[in-house]
């Protein structure tokens, strides 16, 4: 008796024109695994032979590409109404059933083209259903064919043969399709180019911090004080004094930017507040590729110190990107007044902290405009520890490194198949890996030879692309 399979025709248009590699690792092993209860899932057209637990092989682009277990079968009209299923409801009707699968039986492997396929199968009405398959162009019709059971044999071990994984950082949807179009998402800061001049980052905050302002961003009465608590917990927090924010109660805020406070002395941003009933004065110092000016810090902190008498507590911040290279000052008890935050805590623990609050577009835009401060610290020959990064980005690029360390570091680090268009964007994904998954390995080995590749890579991308 022959075995009976199904072929599932997979359409290009929706599988939004993956290459078969794209759709082998994030198609399957991702989109699949739904919003269904955890099950995976293929909407297709109605078949009523179709039988629980047939097999199903996925045709895409000519070539068989994937297989699994049909494990049951549901009419998508039967779940029109119900709200937190998130499949497009335009296919709930009575011509689209959802196939459901098993997904210990799903398999990935390398591509078995149209000629090598049609050999297995093995009567007349199964090879008029693979013609009719190919030809006509329908959405995931679901046809079977009858295959010899010597032939399925051999063509169960062809299936078996892993696919290779030397190009999937590159091509894969997770990589093309999501890190780098992180970078491609423009706003005005980007597009005018003034992402690394510091005002624009402190006019920003002061608006985010001001009560009266923040309500375009998504802030309202309830919550107005927040971004301000966010602040003060990562500055009491150097300090070791974050029992002061217990029961807090804030009154009389007034926040300033770009305030000057003495006769050539302009400080980015000056916070008034009473916190408990005690009165407080916040200067912050912000840099983002430049250091402190001659004795700029011990001028600021004289005229604080001459302007605000003893009932003030005062407290001098320090904003940049590490801390530890950009206060100059040889005045080290001047050094020890100012409490060093970078802006990477800033992006961390301020500016995400109110996205998630708000879900506030204005913000993740900010948010988005330090991804371009990477390429012009590499210019500016920063180190890479240095560069602020997302937690989107974070989360994006832990994501690639566990599923293809030991293709990045065979492969990236060795200088196998980099091209110069690739280039950057592995340069931004290595930069991101090394800030948010080795830090945290404590592996410094793999950290320097990241750090060489990147600094040698970047300036001969610049380099070249001068010369074209």
């Amino acid at each position: 008796m022959n075995k009976q399979i199904y072929i599932m025709k997979m359409s290009q248009e929706d599988c939004n024109y993956m290459t078969v590699q794209e759709l082998q690792l994030q198609y399957f092993q991702k989109e699949l695994l739904d919003e269904l209860n955890g099950f995976y899932f293929y909407l297709g057209e109605i078949n009523n032979s179709i039988e629980i637990n047939s097999e199903f092989y996925f045709l895409y682009q000519n070539k068989i590409i994937a297989k699994a277990n049909l494990i049951g079968i549901i009419n998508s009209s039967k779940l029109a109404n119900i709200e937190n299923i998130k499949i497009d409801k335009s296919f709930f009707d009575n011509k689209i059933n959802i196939y459901l699968l098993d997904t210990k039986t799903i398999q990935i492997f390398e591509p078995i083209n149209i000629d090598k396929f049609y050999e297995y199968i093995t009567y007349e009405k199964g090879k008029e259903a693979w013609i009719n398959m190919i030809n006509k162009p329908i959405r995931g019709g679901a046809k079977k064919v009858e295959i010899d059971n010597n032939m399925y044999k051999e063509l169960a071990d062809l299936t078996k043969k892993p696919i290779e994984l030397e190009d999937s950082l590159y091509k894969s949807r997770l990589y093309n399709n999501i890190f780098k179009r992180y970078f491609e998402e423009e706003n005005l800061l980007n597009l005018t180019g003034l992402y690394y001049f510091e005002n624009i980052h402190t006019y920003f905050l002061s608006n985010l911090l001001d009560i009266n302002k923040n309500k375009i961003m998504g802030f309202c009465e309830n919550n107005k004080y927040l971004p301000l608590i966010y602040l003060l917990k990562i500055i009491f927090n150097k300090t070791k004094k974050l029992k002061i924010l217990e029961n807090t109660k804030i009154s009389d805020l007034t926040v300033k930017s770009q305030v000057k406070i003495g006769e050539k002395s302009i400080a980015d941003l000056i916070i008034e507040l009473k916190l408990n009933n005690k009165k407080y004065i916040v200067l912050l110092e912000s840099k983002i590729l430049s250091t402190e000016n001659i004795n700029q810090c011990k001028k600021y902190y004289d005229i604080i110190n001459q302007k605000y008498d003893d009932t003030y507590e005062k407290i001098f911040v320090f904003l940049a990107l590490t801390d530890n290279n950009q206060l100059s000052n040889n005045d080290e008890e001047i050094n020890k007044k100012f409490i060093q935050i970078t802006h990477q805590e800033l992006l961390d623990n301020l500016y995400y902290k109110c996205y998630i609050e708000t879900y506030n577009h204005t913000i993740y835009e900010y948010m988005q405009s330090f991804n371009y401060i990477i390429d012009k610290l590499l210019e500016e020959h920063y180190p890479i520890h240095s560069i602020p990064i997302t937690k989107t980005l974070e989360e994006i690029s832990e994501e690639i490194y566990y599923q293809y360390k030991d293709y990045l570091i065979n492969e990236i680090l060795k200088r196998r198949r980099v091209t110069n268009n690739e280039i950057i964007y592995i340069i931004r994904l290595l930069i991101c890996i090394h800030n948010k998954v080795l830090n945290k390995k404590k592996d410094k080995e793999l950290c320097e030879m990241i750090e060489n590749f990147c600094k040698e890579e970047f300036f001969r991308y610049k380099n070249q692309s001068k010369r074209i």
